[in-house]
C-alpha cells in the first residue's frame, strides 16, 4: 500500500458531509438531519487515520511521534487560527459572564476536551448552542482523542493478536453501540449503584443523555467502523465485483434518507447512527471509477468543496453564531446565504494560507512547526487566562441592578420540594399563600413552575381573602398514577405525593385544584427534543418519548375522573411559553449602555416565536380538548395570553424581564399571572 493511491471519491464524499452539517447549523429545515454529516467524518477519518497507520506498519517505518506530529499538521494550525480570530468578536459582543464563559471553552479546545466541557455544561440540540461559537470542536475532540489511543492500541493488536484483529476491534465497536444505543434510549434509574463496572457509563447516561453523544466511548464504534473498512480492504477481505455500482448506490441513499427524514425527535447517537455509517462505509469500499456514483463524487467542485471541508467546517459556526449573537437569532434567508458566502471565503484563505503551508515539510519544517505549535498554544492559553481572570474584558458593561433584579425567581426551597413530604406521617409537606387566618378553599401542586408561580396565587388568595396551599416536587408531573422516572423517588415520590393532595383534598372538602407545569418536558415537545423527563404508569425503570405520552394522556385521564367523581375542579394551568435564550443573555443584548436603556425592539428579536411556542404546545392542548369533548370537567388556565402577541410570546418589557431562566418566571413575571388565577377563585 502506498499514499499515491489518492482517491478523489474520499473528497467528495467529505463535500458530502459538511454540506448538511452547515445546513442543519444554518437553520434549514429540510436538512433537520444534517448532524449525521459528523458521522460520515467519523467513519472516513478511522478509515484514512488506520489506512496510514497500517502503510507504515507493513513498511517497518511507523514512528507515534511522527504519527502525532501528522495529525497536528492537518488539525491544529487552522483551529487555533479560527479560535485566535474570535476572540476580538467575543470581547466586542459578549458580556463579562459570557466572556469568561468562553474562555473556558478556549481551554477547552486547546487541550483537546470540548467534548467533555460541552457535554457537562451544555446539549447539541439545545436552543442556545447555536450562540455557542465553538460548539462544534466537541467532534474533533473526539477524533483528536482517537488519534491519541487508538494507534497504541493498533499496534498493540499488531503486537499480541494480529490474526484476530478484525474481530477484536469489532468486539470492541459492538460494545460501544451499545453503549450509544443505551444511552440514546434510556434515562436509567438507580442502576449506577448495583452494577459497579458499569458505573461510569450508567453515571454519564442518566445526565441529560448527551453522553453517548459528545463522548467516545459512544463514539468510537464509528471511527473503528472505519478503521475494520481499512483493514479488510488491506487483506483483501472484500474484493471489486460488477456489484458495485449497485452496493455505493445503496450507500449514497443510506446517507440522504438519513439526512432528509432524520430529526432532532430520534434518540441520537443510537442504532439510528448505524444508516449512515453504513452508507459512508459502502462508498468507501465499493465506489471505484466504474460507477455512477464516482462520477458524481469526482465532479471537480464537489472534490474542491471536499479539499476545504475542514476549514469550511471551522468557520462556520463563529459566523453563525456571532452573527446571531449580534443582529438576532431569527436571520432572514438572505442573511443566512451571505454569511455561509463569507464563511466559504474564508474557508478558502485558510485552506490556502494556513492549511497547506503547515501540511508541507518543504514549507514549514518539524522544528519550526513546533516552534509555531507551542507559540499558538501559549498566546491562546494566556489569552484565555487573562479573559477568565477579568485582564480582558467585554467592551459590554454590566446591566443595572433594575434590571438584574427583574430576574430572580420565586425561592420556596424551604417549604417546597422537601424530602419525604410524601410519607403519610410528613407534617409539612406544603406552602401556605393568601390569607393565612382563612381556610384552605384550593390547592396547587406541581413541579417547580408551580413554586415559581407562588407570587401570583399568593397576591390572588390575598385578593379573595382566603387561602391555598402548594406542594410538588420539581420535575413530577404529579398526576395519579404517574410516576418520574428519576434517581429520587425515594426522596421525592411524585406517585406518593399527587395520591396524598387527593386524599386531602377528598377528606378536607376542597372544591379546586390547580395543576401547575412544565409539561412538554414530559412528552418530549420541548424546542430542542432532548430535554425530557420520561414518566410511566407501570412503576417501569424504562421509558421513552412514545410512551411517556401515552402515559401522560392516561394519567391525566385518570386524573381527571378521580377529581370529577369527588366533585372538585381541576384547573389546569398551561406551561409559560419557554424561551429560546436565558433572560440576561437578551437583555444584555438589547441593553443600549450609551443611553441607559432597555431596546425593546431587541428584546423582542430574541424573544421566543409565538408559532414556535404553540407548536410545542399541540399535544397538550389537543388532547385536552378532546378530553372536554368527552364530557371530562376541567377548567384552564393559558398564560400565553399574557405574555404573547400575534408574533412574539416576549422574555419581558423595558423594564422587567417576566422570566428568570428561558423556562420559569421570575417574581414579577408570576405576579401577572393574578387576575388569571384570580378569575377561577371566583
Amino acid at each position: 500500500m502506498t499514499t499515491k493511491d489518492y482517491k478523489p471519491q474520499i473528497d467528495g464524499l467529505r463535500a458530502l458531509a459538511v454540506l448538511p452539517v452547515i445546513l442543519f447549523h444554518a437553520g434549514f429545515e429540510s436538512f433537520e438531519g444534517g448532524f449525521v454529516g459528523v458521522d460520515i467524518f467519523f467513519v472516513i477519518s478511522g478509515y484514512l487515520i488506520t489506512k496510514l497507520i497500517l502503510e507504515d506498519i507493513y513498511n517497518n517505518k511507523f514512528n507515534l511521534g511522527n504519527f502525532y506530529l501528522r495529525r497536528a499538521r492537518r488539525l491544529l494550525p487552522a483551529l487555533f487560527f479560527v479560535i485566535l480570530i474570535t476572540i476580538p468578536f467575543s470581547i466586542f459582543l459578549m458580556s463579562n459572564d459570557q466572556l469568561i464563559y468562553y474562555s473556558k471553552q478556549i481551554f477547552s479546545v486547546i487541550f483537546f476536551i470540548s467534548n467533555l466541557f460541552f457535554w457537562k455544561n451544555s446539549g447539541y440540540f439545545d436552543p442556545e448552542s447555536d450562540l455557542q461559537p465553538l460548539l462544534h470542536t466537541w467532534s474533533l475532540a473526539v477524533e483528536e482523542q482517537f488519534y491519541i489511543f487508538f494507534p497504541i492500541l493498533l499496534i498493540l493488536i499488531f503486537k499480541f493478536l494480529k490474526k484476530k484483529i478484525i474481530v477484536f476491534l469489532a468486539i470492541i465497536a459492538l460494545i460501544s453501540l451499545s453503549l450509544s444505543q443505551i444511552g440514546g434510549n434510556f434515562k436509567i434509574n438507580n442502576l449506577s449503584g448495583s452494577f459497579p463496572f458499569f458505573i461510569l457509563p450508567f453515571d454519564f447516561f442518566w445526565q441529560a443523555g448527551s453522553a453517548n453523544f459528545y463522548l467516545p466511548f459512544g463514539r468510537a464504534w464509528e471511527l473503528i467502523l472505519g478503521a475494520i473498512i481499512a483493514l479488510m480492504l488491506s487483506k483483501k477481505k472484500i474484493k471489486e465485483g460488477k456489484n458495485n455500482n449497485f452496493f455505493s448506490t445503496i450507500g449514497f441513499f443510506l446517507i440522504l434518507i438519513s439526512i432528509f427524514f432524520y430529526s432532532k425527535d430520534i434518540q441520537y447517537p443510537s442504532i439510528f447512527t448505524l444508516l449512515p455509517c453504513l452508507g459512508t462505509s459502502l462508498i468507501i469500499i465499493y465506489t471505484d471509477k466504474k460507477t455512477f456514483l464516482f462520477k458524481i463524487l469526482t465532479f471537480k467542485p464537489i472534490v474542491f468543496l471536499g479539499l476545504v471541508s475542514y476549514s469550511l467546517y471551522l468557520w462556520h459556526q463563529p459566523v453563525l453564531s456571532f452573527s446571531k449573537i449580534f443582529l438576532g437569532t431569527e436571520l432572514s434567508i438572505f442573511a443566512t446565504f451571505l454569511l455561509l458566502s463569507i464563511s466559504f471565503v474564508l474557508s478558502l484563505l485558510s485552506w490556502r494560507f494556513i492549511e497547506q503551508p503547515f501540511r508541507n515539510k518543504k514549507v514549514i519544517n518539524d522544528k519550526n512547526f513546533i516552534k509555531i505549535l507551542i507559540t499558538f498554544i501559549l498566546t491562546l492559553s494566556m489569552l484565555a487566562l487573562m479573559i477568565y481572570l477579568g485582564k480582558i474584558g467585554s467592551v459590554k458593561k454590566k446591566l443595572p441592578e433594575k434590571i438584574t433584579q427583574t430576574f430572580s425567581i420565586s425561592n420556596n426551597n424551604h417549604c417546597f420540594g422537601l424530602d419525604g413530604s410524601h410519607l403519610k406521617n410528613s407534617k409539612k409537606w406544603y406552602c401556605e399563600v393568601g390569607n393565612k387566618k382563612s381556610e384552605i378553599s384550593f390547592i396547587v401542586i406541581g413541579d417547580s413552575h408551580a413554586s415559581a408561580l407562588i407570587p401570583g396565587f399568593n397576591l390572588a388568595a390575598k385578593e379573595k381573602e382566603t387561602k391555598g396551599i402548594i406542594t410538588g416536587f420539581a420535575g413530577c408531573p404529579v398526576l395519579l398514577s404517574i410516576q418520574s422516572i428519576r434517581d429520587n423517588n425515594k426522596t421525592k415520590d411524585c406517585l406518593l405525593l399527587s395520591e396524598k393532595v387527593f386524599n386531602f383534598a377528598k377528606s378536607n372538602k376542597i372544591k379546586k385544584i390547580f395543576h401547575v407545569g412544565r409539561w412538554n418536558y414530559y412528552t418530549g415537545d420541548e424546542y430542542n427534543r432532548k430535554e425530557f423527563q420520561p414518566i410511566t404508569s407501570n412503576n417501569s425503570l424504562f421509558s421513552n418519548k412514545k410512551n411517556s405520552k401515552k402515559d401522560f394522556i392516561n394519567g391525566l385521564q385518570h386524573n381527571l375522573k378521580s377529581y370529577n367523581d369527588i366533585n372538585i375542579d381541576p384547573i389546569f394551568v398551561y406551561q409559560a411559553p419557554l424561551q429560546l435564550y436565558e433572560p440576561q443573555f437578551i437583555y444584555l443584548n438589547a441593553y443600549d449602555f450609551q443611553n441607559n436603556k432597555v431596546d425593546l425592539g431587541k428584546v423582542e428579536k430574541f424573544s421566543v416565536n409565538f408559532k414556535k411556542n404553540l407548536d410545542s404546545q399541540k399535544f397538550i392542548r389537543k388532547n385536552i380538548n378532546l378530553l372536554k369533548k368527552e364530557n371530562y370537567r376541567i377548567k384552564e388556565i393559558d398564560l400565553n395570553d399574557l405574555f404573547c402577541n400575534k408574533s412574539k410570546c416576549l422574555v419581558g418589557n423595558e423594564k422587567t424581564s417576566f422570566y428568570g431562566d428561558n423556562d420559569h418566571l421570575s417574581i414579577e413575571g408570576a405576579k401577572l399571572t393574578k387576575n388569571k388565577i384570580l378569575e377561577k377563585l371566583n
